[in-house]
């Protein structure tokens, strides 16, 4: 099974032990009197060094609505800054309102070239996002509103660090699902990051809810990144957020 990158949930480790690998075995470890959980959540996964705050001291996504989507949006945080996303595509952007203003906000104050892709194929509610964003004064030319059918390649910007995708996989057709993937492979996106749902079969209804992308039809590998505990408070099932390089999928054009 997928095993997350971000956090974990069983502390198998003691604090003894890696104390005793820091000294003995060259491994990195927490300083003296610190807490394992504090050093564990605050160093990178694959050095073991310390991860670099934003400016001013302050972890990506401090300002995160406190609430159902505080997780959400903290965990894209940590993938953006992780990766360096300078430009990021939302698909859609009407689905994360409560909580993706801020962190637009955020890296548009860190970074002068950062690009946010606010996109739905329905223009009108595209056109009622706007007050968010300005609503917590985000940078003017941060943000860019895009009608696009989102499955087909010819609608994406060119050069996207991260598409993003938080409740409409789950929600469409497969078609519309391998289209976004194709798309994201073509236009050559760097990362994608949805949710999934990792204890379910994939049902063919139309009126389906879920999706989980490593059952067929998709087979999708393991993930470059896993994140769990993803569940808002009305899911019956488990809910993780998945990043994959497009690049690594291989796809079979559907008809």
């Amino acid at each position: 099974g997928d095993s997350e990158h971000g956090a974990v949930t069983e502390r198998n480790e003691s604090q003894e032990t890696t104390h005793h690998e820091s000294a003995e075995g060259g491994m990195p470890g927490p300083e003296n009197n610190e807490s394992f959980w504090k050093w564990f959540h605050e160093t990178d996964d694959d050095t073991g060094k310390r991860k670099k705050k934003t400016e001013g001291g302050k972890k990506p996504g401090h300002n995160c609505p406190k609430g159902n989507h505080e997780r959400q949006c903290q965990m894209v945080a940590k993938i953006m800054k992780k990766y360096n996303v300078q430009r990021l595509m939302d698909v859609s952007c009407v689905k994360n309102l409560e909580w993706i203003p801020v962190l637009v906000k955020e890296f548009s104050a860190e970074n002068p070239d950062f690009r946010y892709y606010c996109t739905d194929s329905d223009y009108d509610k595209l056109k009622d996002t706007k007050p968010a964003f300005r609503e917590v004064h985000v940078r003017d030319g941060a943000v860019e509103y895009l009608t696009t059918n989102w499955w087909k390649e010819t609608d994406y910007p060119d050069n996207l660090d991260l598409l993003l995708s938080w409740n409409v996989l789950a929600h469409v057709s497969y078609g519309r699902v391998w289209g976004l993937f194709f798309s994201a492979q073509k236009k050559k996106v760097k990362l994608v990051i949805f949710d999934n749902y990792p204890a379910i079969s994939n049902d063919l209804a139309m009126d389906r809810k879920l999706i989980n992308v490593r059952r067929h039809p998709f087979n999708f590998p393991t993930a470059k990144e896993v994140i769990q505990e993803m569940a808002q408070p009305e899911d019956t099932e488990k809910r993780q957020f998945l990043v994959y390089e497009p690049s690594q999928l291989k796809l079979n054009k559907q008809k």
